[in-house]
């Protein structure tokens, strides 16, 4: 189970269907730009729904993992987001200041997570990790362990890890669990970075 403005809701890419019938989350959150260098802090994952979120000092807008309407507030204005199944893809939809966006995935693994870069306003992949704050490598290997990561690297100087995590582990819900375990947010997700396009 999941938190999602007040509300509880179970987990996967089902999550907003009952029924065969899409049920709509309409959340309100607003995004605030916590200028982090690498990733988001409070951030509420989203598999089930819309989520804002800062990353790597960018306000961005978690994509679900299933059927979902959301309306949300950032500095950019209202954002409008919809997303909906059709021909075996999942189709999302954003429109911020009349502009609308739109992205096409795949129904569920690893390229179906998705979120959207609002200062850029484009569509970002998360990777398949999550970053946490720990104290010692001693600690980032039993987070690992509790969430089944494939992988941990540590970094001691700042305190950090980065889980690479297996493919059936959705990394918002990975970065929950660990904020949960906690009782404080100290994992994130990550989004893959934006190469240049040479001309």
């Amino acid at each position: 189970m999941h938190r999602q403005a007040g509300r509880r809701f179970p987990r996967g890419p089902l999550a907003l269907r009952a029924g065969g019938a899409a049920i709509a989350a309409v959340v309100g959150i607003g995004l605030v730009a916590h200028g982090l260098h690498d990733s988001a802090r409070a951030q509420v994952p989203a598999p089930g729904g819309f989520e804002a979120v800062a990353v790597s000092g960018r306000n961005a807008v978690l994509l679900p993992s299933g059927e979902a309407t959301a309306r949300l507030r950032s500095a950019a204005g209202a954002i409008l987001g919809r997303s909906y199944e059709t021909g075996g893809h999942r189709i999302h939809e954003l429109t911020i200041e009349g502009h609308r966006y739109r992205a096409a995935t795949p129904l569920d693994g690893p390229a179906s997570r998705i979120a959207f870069d609002v200062g850029r306003r484009q569509f970002v992949r998360l990777l398949p990790g999550i970053r946490v704050e720990c104290e010692s490598r001693a600690e980032a290997e039993s987070i690992a362990r509790k969430i089944g990561a494939a992988q941990t690297r540590y970094l001691d100087r700042l305190g950090i890890a980065f889980l690479t995590l297996p493919d059936a582990v959705h990394p918002a819900e990975a970065a929950e669990r660990v904020n949960d375990l906690a009782g404080r947010d100290l994992a994130s997700v990550r989004f893959y970075r934006s190469r240049p396009q040479w001309k």
